[in-house]
């Protein structure tokens, strides 16, 4: 499975894409008041968690790999990878739970305002779970050099 950690710097963006794209439409049907975009938000957050699932598991490889390759490394470097791993997984499942939700909500056809209010605001606060997912990876890659050539 090792192949499979080198792909978690590459697929990792999808997600993180797909997420903004979601908050941002969903924004874009509350402030305009419409259900236009209701199908293509379904199928945005869908790809977002989709995506999302198999970044945590390329990470998961990617750490498994690491740690094989450096069986003494640094109790900063693991701590570090393990908040990371901790703030990926959470905001896996906020977003997937979000998902159902919002997959009930529409399907049932009960998405009112109060609902898209609440839908939006949950968005927001996942890409502030983002925003501390991708500051973790980021001082992993751009401070320690993990998943760099350094540690291969």
């Amino acid at each position: 499975m090792e192949i499979l950690a080198g792909y978690h710097s590459l697929i990792i963006h999808f997600p993180i894409a797909f997420f903004f794209l979601y908050a941002f439409f969903e924004l874009t049907a509350l402030i305009n008041k419409t259900e236009k975009f209701d199908i293509s938000i379904q199928i945005i957050l869908s790809l977002a968690v989709f995506t999302a699932v198999i970044s945590v598991f390329t990470g998961n490889q990617a750490m498994q790999y690491f740690i094989k390759l450096n069986p003494n490394a640094d109790g900063s470097v693991l701590g570090l990878i393990d908040e990371h791993e901790k703030y990926a997984t959470f905001t896996v499942f906020y977003f997937l739970i979000l998902l159902i939700i919002r997959s009930f909500l529409f399907f049932k056809k009960k998405l009112k305002r109060f609902c898209r209010l609440s839908l939006t605001l949950a968005a927001v606060i996942g890409l502030y779970l983002i925003y501390e997912t991708g500051i973790h990876g980021g001082e992993l890659v751009f401070k320690y050099g993990v998943g760099t050539e350094i540690f291969r």
